[in-house]
């Protein structure tokens, strides 16, 4: 099915920028949501650094984290297209403070649980209550600011959302260690549900003066029309496979695998590990923000996603061949595929260059079912990789990492080469 004409117009009209009360706005408007995207990437990566705990104290194998850790972006890709209709009819305001009401009863949950099912329902309706995390923010960025500062937006908000994923990592294991994991995920909750509170009462979908459906509201029916309209763009199909892998392939890592593989292989204790793990966030946050300000001085987003997939990919595939690295070389590899890694900013910035103001919660929230979908997908592949070599005395070996390893790198390549085939609509004429 072709999309509108309109759909695949890179520049939507000029907006005039905020006054001065609507900047002081904007700035808290942004700030808001940014809290709530931090909260939503600290949930999804704090598998990693608590793992070997919960395989140890709750008898966790492998395969078994692997489903935990994949059940939150599972559960967070179906929730994207009800959320992206939802976004659309009502707006971002109402619907991320609820769903983050949600995501504060599935840490509760999570705190709380006696085995491996309760954990993965805890981190389910985590999953839910994220679901509009970013994307509830693009959807309040399109209509606050100007087009072209789109992809800088999106990729300073990727990058001050990485701080959670730094937490995630030595300040979750410090935490783990002082309060217990139980009581580090409850005071997640009560964080939370202070954070909802403050999306309720200062976000606005739109800026003053303007309201946020000034076209009027669309039918259910239109809404869905609207829905088999974004699943039908023909550019949207090229992008997709590289969407489902570019998160995955390093959250695999950063959120799930990198701290066993470092205590397994290198030896590390939690912390030590965690402090990896941690330069590994931070250099991912350093990348979104990097690309994000790049992509329009280059003149597109196709070819320094390319470049960083293949990266990352190169990066993978070096340690996948378990040569006789120093943890200094390590760290500093695992560092620079966070850095390259964050090439998913520009794969957003690409969707939202496909479709216009009314459809882009639609649009967007279609290509991060994709996106979560394939990070559920390959964290349940992950766990049954390295379970396919048996641990001994609760370690694995290396090979199963080095399997593991040069599996990401070779999904990345070949979602690479579908993406190659694409049209910029930053940098391309139409074909």
């Amino acid at each position: 099915m072709k999309s509108p004409r309109h759909a695949t117009v890179p520049h939507a009209p000029r907006r005039r920028a905020p006054g001065t009360g609507g900047a002081r706005a904007a700035v808290a408007v942004v700030a808001v949501l940014a809290a709530a995207y931090v909260l939503s990437q600290f949930y999804r990566t704090s598998v990693g650094v608590i793992g070997p705990e919960l395989m140890a104290t709750l008898g966790l194998s492998a395969s078994a984290l692997g489903t935990l850790g994949g059940s939150y972006f599972l559960a967070f890709a179906v929730a994207q297209v009800p959320v992206g209709v939802a976004l659309d009819r009502f707006g971002p305001r109402r619907v991320s403070a609820v769903l983050l009401v949600v995501a504060a009863l599935g840490a509760a949950v999570f705190a709380a649980a006696p085995d491996a099912g309760v954990l993965t329902l805890g981190r389910g309706l985590i999953g839910i209550g994220c679901a509009a995390g970013l994307m509830g923010a693009l959807v309040v960025f399109s209509r606050w600011f100007e087009a072209r500062r789109f992809s800088t937006l999106a990729g300073l908000m990727l990058s001050v959302g990485g701080l959670g994923a730094l937490v995630s990592t030595a300040p979750l294991a410090y935490a783990a260690a002082a309060l217990g994991w139980r009581g580090a995920f409850l005071a997640a909750a009560a964080l939370t549900l202070a954070v909802a509170a403050l999306v309720w009462l200062v976000v606005r979908d739109a800026p003053p003066g303007r309201a946020f459906h000034d076209r009027g509201r669309e039918s259910v029916a239109e809404a869905a029309r609207g829905v088999a309209t974004v699943l039908g763009n023909r550019e949207l199909h090229r992008l997709l496979p590289l969407n489902a892998v570019a998160y995955a392939s390093v959250v695999a890592v950063l959120g799930l695998w990198g701290a066993p593989y470092l205590t397994d292989v290198h030896g590390l204790e939690a912390v030590d590990a965690g402090m990896v793990m941690m330069g590994m966030a931070v250099m991912l946050m350093a990348g979104s923000i990097s690309y994000g300000w790049l992509a329009p001085r280059l003149g597109g987003y196709k070819r320094p996603a390319l470049a960083g997939a293949g990266g990352v990919a190169a990066i993978y595939a070096v340690l996948g061949l378990g040569l006789p690295l120093g943890l200094g070389a390590v760290a500093a590899l695992l560092a620079l595929a966070g850095l390259l890694g964050a090439y998913s900013v520009l794969l957003i910035s690409h969707v939202r260059g496909l479709f216009p103001d009314h459809m882009v919660g639609r649009g967007l929230t279609a290509a991060n079912l994709f996106n979560f979908g394939g990070v559920g997908l390959v964290q349940m592949a992950s766990g049954w990789i390295v379970d396919a070599w048996p641990a001994d005395a609760g370690a694995h070996p290396p090979a199963a990492y080095q399997a593991l390893l040069w599996f990401l790198a070779a999904i990345i390549v070949l979602a690479a080469l579908v993406y190659a085939r694409a049209r910029d609509p930053l940098g391309e004429a139409p074909r």
